[in-house]
């Protein structure tokens, strides 16, 4: 059994880097900040084939080796963004975030180097367009493993927009102006997901009870609204 100051320090220069490796070419960017380029240079790779229009839509969101990697990269984007930091204080720092006891907010503070990477409104319009492809919906003529599949990647996707709904405030928003729009772009993303649910359910006279997919769905886009309206003040 290790020390808990060995932990510590490997928190700490994971998230910060080593001091002398920071004097190297190659030692700019922590190992923290390092895979959070690696996972969303290889995300958006993976949304960009998706929605690649000369490519064969229906083959690519159909692919179960594909939705397998694509839903790897999604988790660990996701980790990243649940990092825990300031190890570096001698102590174990959830100042990142915060859950109220009832579970209505939580709120992320990534640091203000993670601004190019996050705060991107193409690419989080890219993700809902994704999202909009893969999930299963109310069709029923899919190979149950594929089914299973694209259900499970479209859950990790409302997963990690649900995440980026919780970037409430920070130095990572350049003013009040850039954080509202970014909100406003994640709302309205939102909104179109469920108005698509609630048209596909009245075409087919289904209640959105009767799919286990559908329900954890519009439960997990109602509380996106509900981060948003409670950690931006969305109104």
């Amino acid at each position: 059994n290790l020390p808990i100051e060995f932990h510590r320090l490997c928190h700490q220069v994971f998230e910060n880097g080593n001091e002398e490796a920071s004097l190297s070419a190659n030692g700019s960017k922590s190992g923290l900040d390092a895979t959070l380029q690696l996972s969303m240079g290889a995300l958006s790779s993976f949304v960009g084939f998706m929605l690649n229009t000369e490519s064969n839509n229906n083959d690519a969101i159909n692919n179960e080796s594909l939705l397998d990697m694509g839903t790897s990269t999604v988790s660990l984007t996701f980790d990243i963004l649940s990092w825990e930091f300031g190890a570096s204080s001698g102590k174990w720092d959830f100042s990142n975030g915060s859950t109220k006891k009832d579970g209505s907010s939580v709120l992320l503070r990534p640091p203000q180097r993670w601004r190019e990477t996050l705060i991107n409104p193409e690419f989080l319009g890219a993700m809902f367009r994704v999202y909009t492809a893969v999930r299963v919906g109310n069709q029923n003529s899919l190979p149950r493993s594929l089914e299973e599949k694209r259900g499970r990647m479209a859950h990790q996707l409302r997963q990690l927009l649900l995440q980026l709904s919780s970037i409430a405030g920070g130095t990572i928003f350049a003013g009040e102006n850039e954080r509202g729009a970014y909100a406003g772009f994640l709302l309205e993303g939102c909104l179109d997901a469920l108005e698509t649910i609630l048209t596909e359910n009245q075409q087919q006279g289904l209640s959105t009870e009767e799919s286990d997919f559908m329900c954890a769905e519009v439960i997990d886009l109602v509380t996106m609204l509900n981060r948003l309206a409670t950690n931006f003040r969305v109104q």
